[in-house]
């Protein structure tokens, strides 16, 4: 029987496995042909890391289906591997144990039971493989790699014959990178169709609100809003988190892009102090001079800042207090309004607040 792999990091790869019968049983014997890419290099790595590795991998596994062979007889196994270049060869087989004659598994059921295992873990390890895959798409859209993300999370999508929907999240928002904008409507569409997992929801939420926004496409306000309710959906149960402040930064830029409405609370900030938390900064770089503007500053520049932040954690209104330049009062403005917080709280729900700001630049 030989598995030979149609896809996956090896140049070559071949598993061929031999059954004979013998007096106390069934020898199963392997041979593993491979070959890693990337020349000299992938040489050294097959014989210094990789034919040890997988040596002991099959011993493993082959110790496993002959504990499940033989029941719940207590058994020891004699395995010996021996290699010629890069190939593998191991073979197991039963004995005697205390004079008890082992139970006996005929040759085919052996066949049979060896490919279950097989297959699976083949099966295991092709979702593992596709799964580092998904990831380094999503990773690569993170980065800004619009064009490469799209390729691999397509790649993605068709191995799954359409049908992941992280994959599907992904491509909304890489073709959103892409300026593709009817195309990540379409995606975000699709997937908010088809799943009711929450993170999936208020992932595709942001981005089918974000290609709205921004290509001017898609369905009238209430499509816009029903989507930016749907993130806020999400954001209510999951507050922190790697995700949720990703998905809280779209929020905010959508918002800016669509002159949409701040969430609940925010028509009325309250001030921070009793059982009213603070807002945490998720993205708050501290100001800089555009190019150009530098000219216009000396090397120490304060303002101080009256500021909004609402139940969405967008800063939504700010007023200067004191600073010691126009100059640099204007830009710390306009930067301070795309920066991003987590909301503050009360009672476990998110609220605006008044919230003041300082920023400086130089010493």
């Amino acid at each position: 029987m030989a598995r030979r792999a149609a896809r996956g990091q090896f140049k070559e790869f071949r598993h061929d496995h031999y059954f004979e019968p013998s007096p106390t049983g069934t020898t199963v014997s392997d041979v593993l042909e491979f070959r890693s890419p990337f020349g000299i290099i992938g040489m050294l790595v097959d014989r210094l890391v990789l034919k040890l590795y997988l040596a002991r991998l099959l011993k493993q596994r082959n110790a496993v289906i002959k504990s499940v062979a033989e029941s719940d007889r207590v058994s020891s196994s004699l395995l010996t591997a021996t290699s010629q270049g890069r190939n593998l060869k191991l073979s197991s087989s039963t004995e005697q144990h205390h004079g008890e004659p082992r139970r006996k598994m005929p040759c085919l059921a052996a066949m049979i039971l060896f490919a279950l295992v097989a297959f699976g873990q083949g099966g295991t390890m092709a979702q593992a493989e596709d799964d580092k895959l998904l990831e380094k798409g999503l990773a690569l859209v993170r980065k800004g790699s619009y064009k490469k993300a799209a390729r691999v999370l397509t790649r993605v999508n068709e191995e799954a014959g359409g049908q992941s929907l992280p994959a599907l999240v992904g491509l909304s928002a890489a073709h959103n990178g892409l300026e593709e904008h009817a195309r990540a409507y379409t995606l975000a569409k699709e997937a908010l169709a088809t799943t009711e997992d929450a993170s999936l929801r208020g992932a595709a939420a942001t981005e089918l609100a974000h290609a709205i926004a921004t290509g001017n496409i898609g369905g009238e306000g209430d499509e816009l809003q029903e989507a930016l309710r749907e993130v806020r959906r999400y954001l209510a149960l999951e507050p922190a988190g790697d995700l949720s402040d990703r998905l809280r930064q779209r929020l905010c830029s959508t918002r800016r892009l669509a002159g949409a409405t701040p969430g609940p609370g925010a028509s009325s900030p309250l001030e921070v102090g009793e059982g009213v938390g603070k807002p945490v900064g998720i993205h708050v770089p501290q100001p800089h001079p555009e190019p150009g503007e530098l000219g216009y500053l000396t090397n120490s520049e304060r303002v101080e800042m009256q500021t909004v932040i609402d139940a969405d954690g967008c800063v939504d209104a700010i007023e200067v207090l004191k600073t010691t330049s126009d100059a640099w009062a204007q830009m710390a403005v306009r930067q301070v309004a795309h920066w991003v917080f987590r909301p503050a709280t009360r009672d476990g729900r998110a609220v605006a607040v008044n919230y003041r700001l300082k920023t400086q630049f130089g010493t």
